[in-house]
């Protein structure tokens, strides 16, 4: 199997998640080999230790970026971590070539429903068509592009009755799942 690393960037992973939490917890248990590495625990005070996170991206095969949608894009800690680690020189440019022919893997949530992406939802645009600059970031930094895992309706709010927190909970399993498997058949 290929070294796989998995980079969560909800930036309060353990405080305001409910979703992406349970999506890493169900992940740990099925790619127990799976490298994690959730950025909120990753930085000093909004610095990586660029060294360290480039030696862990050089040893992947299959890179997955786990995160959820704010604002139509990546929270800000991950953009935070793509702008500092993947330099050039490393990620691309005439000798960062340290990325080719790896697969990149995008696995995010939205608070919205799924039918609120469609171009006569409330979100005025299919999902896949807030994702281009990801697909272009592969392709820059030589990666080939793996395709996407999303799930809408993940919004979380604390005062939830039990029932619709278990139907969060087997929505975000569900996509564990089907993240996995399809990180099993890039493999």
């Amino acid at each position: 199997m290929k070294e796989v690393l998995i980079v969560s960037g909800h930036p309060h992973l353990d405080e305001e998640s409910f979703s992406n939490r349970i999506i890493l917890e169900r992940l740990t248990g099925l790619l127990p080999k799976a490298d994690i590495l959730r950025l909120d625990r990753a930085h000093n005070h909004y610095e990586f230790d660029i060294k360290q996170e480039q030696e862990r991206l050089k040893k992947a095969d299959v890179i997955v970026f786990q995160f959820p949608m704010f604002w139509y894009g990546l929270p800000a800690l991950m953009k935070k971590y793509i702008d500092d680690v993947f330099e050039h020189g490393f990620a691309y440019g005439s000798t960062g070539t340290c990325l080719k022919d790896k697969t990149l893997l995008v696995s995010f949530t939205t608070g919205g429903a799924e039918s609120d992406y469609q171009y006569d939802g409330e979100q005025r645009y299919p999902i896949e068509e807030f994702l281009p600059f990801l697909k272009n970031f592969a392709w820059y930094c030589g990666m080939r592009w793996g395709g996407m895992v999303y799930t809408g309706g993940l919004i979380y709010l604390p005062n939830q009755d039990e029932i619709v927190r278990q139907e969060l909970k087997t929505k975000a399993e569900e996509h564990a799942c089907v993240l996995a498997d399809k990180v099993i058949q890039v493999n």
